[in-house]
């Protein structure tokens, strides 16, 4: 081949592969184009979708969410709200299912609202595991309104979140309460009253309730257990429920900062689900820790964290026996936070739950208990929404000391993916003077 033809086919190679590089970049940004004008255009009313309108002007900056689930922000905002130093259990997990079941039913500013909130990403799913692990969703509907309630709706939460939808008269509170404490393994009973079930206005019901039952994977023992000093926030004393254990276990870690003791300790493992229990002591006042507390401080008391094994003495620990229930008050808290069209019939938009135009949220209701014991931890929570309708966590040879004996705050939570199920304060534990009576100990 005549050297001038090989430079002119090299010159079409050249022309042809700068042609198809043109061709792909504008492609490129033709495609890029068409995505920006469809977030441009209106809102997407299909059920469980998220929306892409501009955020809400009237929703306080403070408490705007934009992330995914990962964003573990909201897991801590009502620890703060409502930082009112005394015994505290709630569960942002419960909250957040309850809450994106409401969301899937609302448009608007009405779901703008409800997601800035707690985010936009997927919740994760637990599948029950018998008297150790429950997770449940379901809605009831007043029987006189199966009619209004959208079958896309019941539908699409069976789909999502496995909810049972149920049919009831509503003349009183026994099924549903039935409900929640079969799913809460007996640990919250009675949650509703039956005048609250029975108010004509209220038309359906959503609700989320989950429990744990689950043993140490270091167990303490009992006869261990006596009387210790604990001291109170007001710089008092009490004889608390103490339970110790020396021991150099992988399965329990503590942390010693400048200002501020952790301790971890992992529940038995149930069908690849397994649980942490962490405590958290500041030095000084636990209110002010609470209230400056962020996500990034657990990241730093998990990046320093030892085993006990670490250490060639292993650890000294003693913590007290508490248990109690909270409540939380939902309906104040969420105006707060920035949910405030979704409580008024005039503001309100559930268009993609029910037929009428007059649908709002009349209450919320969440109630958690915990009992941290010598076997392992118990807790429960449920979280009630009403709609209504008017229309209708030292070397040294020695054991390192870890006693958690002032106020903490806790976190239980999925020891694989972090995912926290529980958290609270605990301002005064079980009194001895009470729980002694149950122990056979020779001092």
């Amino acid at each position: 081949m005549k050297k001038s033809t090989k430079v002119v086919l090299i010159f079409l190679l050249l022309i042809f592969a700068v042609a198809i590089v043109v061709t792909v970049l504008l492609c490129t940004d033709k495609n890029s184009s068409d995505e920006d004008a469809k977030k441009g255009n209106g809102q997407d009313s299909s059920i469980g979708r998220q929306e892409d309108d501009d955020d809400n002007d009237d929703v306080d900056d403070d408490y705007n969410n934009d992330a995914n689930y990962d964003d573990t922000d909201f897991n801590f905002k009502f620890l703060k709200m409502e930082n009112k130093k005394e015994n505290k259990i709630y569960s942002p997990l419960s909250i957040r299912y309850a809450l994106k079941m409401l969301s899937d039913g609302a448009n608007g500013t009405t779901k703008e609202q409800i997601d800035n909130l707690i985010g936009n990403g997927n919740l994760s799913k637990y599948d029950d595991i018998e008297d150790i692990l429950s997770l449940a969703n379901a809605m009831y509907i007043r029987n006189s309104y199966e009619e209004y309630v959208k079958d896309e709706y019941k539908t699409h939460l069976l789909n999502a979140y496995n909810a049972e939808v149920k049919y009831d008269a509503f003349k009183n509170a026994k099924n549903i309460n039935t409900w929640i404490e079969n799913k809460t393994f007996g640990q919250i009973k009675n949650m509703l009253s039956d005048e609250s079930v029975s108010n004509g206005d209220n038309k359906l019901i959503l609700i989320n309730a989950l429990a744990i039952d689950m043993e140490w994977k270091t167990k303490f023992e009992a006869e261990d257990t006596r009387e210790g000093v604990f001291y109170l926030d007001d710089g008092s004393d009490m004889g608390a429920t103490m339970m110790a254990m020396e021991t150099k276990s992988e399965d329990i870690s503590y942390y010693e900062g400048d200002d501020v003791t952790a301790i971890s300790m992992d529940l038995e493992e149930y069908d690849e689900e397994q649980m942490e229990f962490i405590a958290i002591m500041p030095d000084e006042n636990l209110s002010e820790y609470v209230e400056n507390f962020e996500i990034e401080n657990l990241e730093d008391i998990d990046d320093n964290l030892k085993t006990a094994s670490d250490n060639e003495g292993g650890i000294h620990l003693t913590i007290p026996r508490f248990s109690f229930d909270y409540s939380l008050d939902m309906v104040e808290d969420l105006e707060k936070l920035g949910i405030v069209d979704a409580f008024s019939e005039k503001t309100a938009d559930f268009s993609n739950m029910s037929t009428t135009d007059s649908m709002f949220v009349g209450d919320v209701l969440h109630k958690a208990n915990i009992d941290f014991s010598e076997e392992g931890v118990k807790a429960a929570a449920a979280t009630v929404i009403y709609m209504n309708d008017l229309s209708a966590i030292r070397d040294g040879a020695e054991p390192v000391l870890i006693k958690i004996d002032k106020p903490f705050m806790y976190v239980i939570r999925d020891k694989k993916t972090g995912e926290i199920w529980f958290t609270g304060t605990v301002y005064e534990p079980n009194s001895w003077s009470n729980d002694k009576d149950d122990y056979k100990v020779e001092h």
